[in-house]
């Protein structure tokens, strides 16, 4: 199977999802913080908590996803036999 061509406009809509998910984890994280010493509402803290936890997860995902792909777009190395 041919290698396929990277697409630029999937390229920056990947680039663009990623720096959406970091900055939503960010604000989770301010939140939970602020949650846990400041406003005093109930679930929160956890609610937030959980949102960074299956952020954390899809980003894993995808750097999984990321690094398959690459290792099957390299060639096989081939142990040298003397």
């Amino acid at each position: 199977m041919p290698p396929r061509r990277e697409d630029p406009k999937r390229t920056a809509r990947v680039a663009s999802a990623t720096t959406a998910l970091a900055l939503l984890r960010d604000g989770l994280t301010v939140l939970a913080n602020l949650a846990d010493g400041g406003i005093n509402v109930p679930f929160v803290k956890g609610s937030a908590q959980i949102a960074i936890q299956l952020i954390d997860a899809v980003q894993t995902m995808k750097n999984n996803k990321d690094n398959i792909v690459e290792m099957w777009r390299k060639p096989p190395q081939r142990p040298c036999s003397a």
